[in-house]
């Protein structure tokens, strides 16, 4: 299952309210959930560096505390609720956040912008399939040359559901003419979680 995009909202809140800086990913352990939070630094990083150029600038949408902010030396993040987006304010200074009222909102300032790189990290698999169509339809009409997720494969729980690789290209092939695809793996906290690179060619016949 996941969450329909009304419920987003109010999930998030209810969770950033109950668990504070811990809640991306908090298993109940905070030296478990930031070992495991380490593991996945690493992991993206690593990867990073082995399928394209760390130095495009980087939307982090549903940049919760801002944890992934030192991954990206050009980094914006892009956050919707307040509580997160304010510890992410006070612990990366150095860095810029802004807060968007509504699922799949954009600022509008990144229609100025060119060859930019799409980041999320366990935000999509809390989204149903119809509105993930939904955002990526949104999203066409700012120049995304790159797309990073992260995310538990195959996480099945009323709150979230995971998408293989494979289920992501069919859904990018939608919107995007993909040049170059790629996948890896890594086990953490017992489950399987992957990291997809996507290069897309981006021209002005994708905004509709």
């Amino acid at each position: 299952m996941a969450l329909k995009k009304e419920n987003v909202i109010k999930y998030w809140e209810e969770r950033s309210a109950k668990q504070k800086r811990n809640t991306v990913g908090f298993s109940g352990n905070i030296n478990n959930q930031m070992f495991e939070y380490d593991e996945k630094y690493k992991f993206v990083k690593n990867n990073l560096l082995k399928y394209t150029d760390i130095h495009i600038p980087t939307v982090d949408y549903g940049a919760g505390v801002g944890r992934w902010s030192s991954v990206f030396p050009k980094y914006l993040g892009v956050e919707m609720t307040a509580d997160l987006i304010a510890y992410a304010r006070k612990d990366f200074p150095h860095k810029v956040f802004l807060k968007i009222d509504h699922p799949f909102e954009m600022p509008e300032k990144l229609m100025r912008m060119d060859n930019l790189r799409l980041f999320t990290s366990t935000v999509l698999q809390h989204n149903s399939e119809q509105d993930i169509l939904e955002f990526f339809e949104s999203i066409r009409k700012f120049k995304f040359s790159e797309f990073v997720f992260y995310e538990n494969n195959f996480a099945d729980a009323p709150h979230c559901k995971g998408r293989s690789p494979s289920k992501y290209r069919k859904i990018l092939d939608m919107f995007y003419d993909i040049y170059e695809f790629d996948s890896d793996e890594h086990i953490v906290h017992g489950e399987n979680h992957g990291m997809l690179v996507v290069k897309v060619k981006y021209n002005q016949s994708t905004v509709v």
